[in-house]
């Protein structure tokens, strides 16, 4: 069983049945199974068509000081933003997530 405390409390819990395969997961939630990325990409799909912004609730808050006007592309499916905002994604799903520079921009161009 997946613990619903790595996910933001507005998605509701993950589902309970898993396969075995095991990858990355998607928006910077570390690894588990074919199941769990689904559901994470769902959610994240969701939060985007409600006009809002999850990153999982172990990262903290984002910056909020965005120094930078420009727009670009974030890294982990997370839309486009300023450059400090991105520079935050990656650093915290490497320090965090367990991910690497390669898997950061794998699941950035997918």
């Amino acid at each position: 069983m997946v613990n619903s405390h790595l996910f933001p409390p507005s998605w509701g819990v993950p589902p309970e049945m898993q396969t075995r395969d095991y990858r990355t997961l998607p928006g910077g939630y570390g690894h588990g199974s074919g199941t769990l990325a689904k559901w994470i990409v769902t959610k994240m799909d969701e939060d985007s068509q409600n006009g809002c912004c999850n990153f999982p609730p172990a990262w903290g808050e984002p910056p909020t000081e965005q120094k930078s006007a420009d727009s670009e592309q974030l890294p982990l499916g997370y839309g486009t933003g300023p450059a400090p905002l991105a520079a935050w994604i990656r650093a915290k799903a490497k320090e965090l997530g367990g991910y690497n520079d390669a898997e950061i921009d794998d699941m950035s161009s997918a």
